[in-house]
């Protein structure tokens, strides 16, 4: 490997730095280390997807690419895309069937492993029953709705010895590894700053207002753990994300994504201490909940003193730069974006750059290979739950929106906020009884 350049901030050597790193190997390893009371190693293991939207039936697609993995099952409270991701998984396995309730799913014992799709009010408490009947879980980000169920997602993997993979598919980047490392070893100096951008032109527009609920669709089963309501089409497929009661706006979306990587590259405290969020209504008028243009100010307590890490995201964004992630070293300036690395020098020269849309297109794809490595050898890698973080910054960024008041301290062990009392019915849910995160696979 040609190493990073050595972090001189006066002059940095103009040579290509990044090791391409083994294929397949992408996510790396915590050290081999193995889930405790290990199972047997196995070479083969069945599938169940749950949620078959168009992340779901994307990872489905993927999944018949992946070594030893068999999809088996598919579930989703909503005929038409049910059937539609049967017909997908039957291409692979003949066999494979369809259920319409995921406790039905998770109470069949041939099934070993779990993906999940599904919107992020279900994902933390399916992820919790799943890995407490004994299933392995693959876990689209965001990982939870709240704080604590983060930590619920930590306890039950632990208790039950699973493997709980988050679906942070950035880290599985291959080339990633030729910039984590100089990034955590201080070949560029102190971290200095950070911004992450999510940019997207996506919201939907859709009528809304109480309607009957399409025909094939058990919308009291979408709802779940969420509060009873009628049927309103603008809180569903697709557009729940900007809703409190089922998402967590723009900043869970790709800004989440490139924030996970930023701490994943950097290894950097993720102790928060404040943080202040802003946003509004600028592209249309006020139709959801979460705002459609939202920048927060995180400040973590870092190594070297506090960090600032500053995340905006954009809805209606017309912008030329993509999604993506800057850091500020003191010897260099790191832009990554789907398309593209580009490392500077302190005062913006560029360096050296190279196209990767190629490696991050496989990212998804990688992400499921060591997930699936990790249900086989029963190691533990670094997208572990253990170590995913990003989920639970958003949830205070989001707070604080909401809260709409200057910068907010954080007591970040306990995941609360300090000198805002009330902001914290923003950082816990209730739950309807049938399903809590205690309703189902106790004992089994």
């Amino acid at each position: 490997m040609a190493e990073f350049c050595s972090g001189k901030s006066s002059g940095l050597d103009r040579r290509w730095f990044m090791r391409l790193a083994t294929a397949g190997t992408a996510t790396t390893w915590v050290g081999g280390e193995l889930l405790p009371a290990a199972q047997p190693r196995v070479e083969t293991f069945s599938v169940g997807v749950i949620g078959a939207g168009n992340r779901g039936l994307a990872l489905l697609r993927m999944l018949a690419e992946v070594d030893g993995c068999r999809v088996t099952h598919v579930c989703d409270i909503d005929a038409p895309r049910r059937e539609r991701a049967l017909a997908e998984a039957r291409k692979q396995n003949p066999d494979a069937q369809a259920v319409d309730d995921p406790r039905k799913l998770l109470e069949d014992r041939q099934v070993d492993a779990v993906v999940l799709a599904l919107p992020t009010h279900w994902q933390a408490v399916a992820g919790i029953w799943a890995m407490r009947a004994g299933k392995d879980i693959y876990l689209e980000t965001p990982i939870a709705l709240v704080p604590d169920e983060v930590e619920q997602l930590r306890r039950a993997a632990r208790e039950s010895n699973r493997v709980a993979h988050v679906g942070a598919q950035l880290r599985s980047i291959p080339e990633l590894e030729g910039i984590r490392a100089p990034a955590r070893g201080g070949a560029w100096g102190r971290l200095t700053h950070v911004r992450v951008r999510g940019l997207r032109n996506r919201r939907p527009v859709i009528p809304g207002g109480r309607r009957e609920a399409p025909a094939g669709v058990d919308f009291n089963l979408w709802l779940g753990p969420a509060p009873s309501t009628f049927f309103d089409p603008r809180r569903f497929h697709f557009a729940w994300r900007w809703f409190w009661e089922y998402g967590t706006g723009d900043q869970g979306l790709d800004a989440l994504l490139w924030l996970d990587l930023a701490l994943d590259l950097t290894g950097m405290e993720t102790r928060l201490t404040s943080v202040t969020s802003r946003g509004d209504f600028f592209w249309r008028e006020q139709e959801w909940d979460a705002p459609d243009v939202q920048s927060t100010a995180f400040t973590l307590a870092g190594r070297d003193g506090p960090l600032n890490v500053v995340c905006e995201s954009y809805s209606w964004s017309r912008s030329p730069e993509p999604s993506g992630v800057t850091l500020f070293f003191q010897g260099a300036i790191v832009d990554l974006d789907i398309l593209r690395v580009v490392i500077m020098s302190p005062d913006g020269k560029v360096i050296d750059q190279r196209d990767w849309t190629e490696q991050s297109g496989r990212a998804t794809r990688e992400h499921l290979a060591a997930f699936a490595r990790s249900v086989r050898s029963r190691e533990r890698t670094s997208a572990d739950v253990g170590s995913h973080e990003a989920t639970s910054l958003i949830h205070f960024a989001n707070a604080s929106y909401r809260l709409r008041q200057e910068s907010l301290d954080v007591a970040w062990e306990e995941k609360r906020l300090v000198n805002a009392a009330d902001a914290n019915s923003f950082l816990a849910r209730e739950y309807r009884r049938e399903f809590a995160p205690d309703a189902f696979g106790r004992g089994r």
